[in-house]
């Protein structure tokens, strides 16, 4: 269910921005700096993993980035929201990045029922 692909950006400056995947480093291309994009924490009272952006000074969440029963299915999804959000030049928090992260998480549900 994991992206096969990644979002690599330059900007004219020079600067590279991507999510961070150990399989591919970019260090060759000079000096990183690497910052946390979303937090994947345990919620003891569903018992369950969800997905956090900062929003400003706190961290949030939304309805389709919750709930997931393995920290590994949180994962994939948030790599392929965050990676499908920077595909489209979307913010994963805006009204867009929100309706991707229904889609996304509507296609997840039909592959549990059909797989």
């Amino acid at each position: 269910m994991s992206t096969d692909f990644m979002v690599v950006s330059f900007s004219p400056q020079g600067e590279v921005n991507a999510l961070h995947r150990d399989q591919f480093s970019l260090g060759f291309l000079g000096a990183q700096k690497i910052e946390r994009a979303s937090e994947i924490k345990f919620n003891e009272q569903s018992q369950r993993w969800d997905i956090y952006l900062p929003d400003g000074d706190r961290w949030v969440t939304i309805p389709s980035a919750t709930g997931f029963h393995e920290y590994n299915q949180a994962r994939e999804f948030e790599v392929e929201w965050l990676e499908t959000c920077a595909l489209e030049s979307v913010a994963p928090l805006s009204s867009q990045g929100v309706d991707i992260a229904c889609r996304i998480n509507l296609e997840w549900v039909k592959k549990i029922r059909i797989g």
